[in-house]
């Protein structure tokens, strides 16, 4: 699915770009720790009728990063509201998910 990947939406800040995503028709991935607050995230986006995904993954880790990557099929959006030093997910989700779509 096309979707927009927002790192650390299962909480805060992150998890009202979620739902400002799905109320604007996005499909979303969302990627964090806890898998209890990441199944809320994700049924609340189905429940507003889009279809999303949950990945538990430390998105400060470079290989949990390129593993959610790889099963992201097509980005659209990359929002990151996970908070990491320096930005250094971002960048790291971005490139892993970019080295996916080469190798597709």
């Amino acid at each position: 699915m096309a979707v927009a990947v927002v790192a650390g939406g299962s909480a805060g800040l992150g998890r009202a770009v979620v739902r400002e995503l799905a109320d604007d028709g996005w499909d979303v991935a969302v990627l964090a720790r806890g898998e209890e607050r990441l199944a809320a995230t994700v049924d609340e986006v189905r429940s507003r009728g889009r279809r999303a995904m949950w990945i538990a993954a430390d998105v400060a880790d470079g290989d949990a990063v390129e593993e959610a990557a790889a099963r992201i099929e097509a980005l659209v959006v990359l929002h990151r509201a996970a908070a990491v030093a320096a930005g250094v997910a971002a960048v790291t989700l971005a490139s892993a998910l970019a080295a996916v779509r080469r190798r597709r």
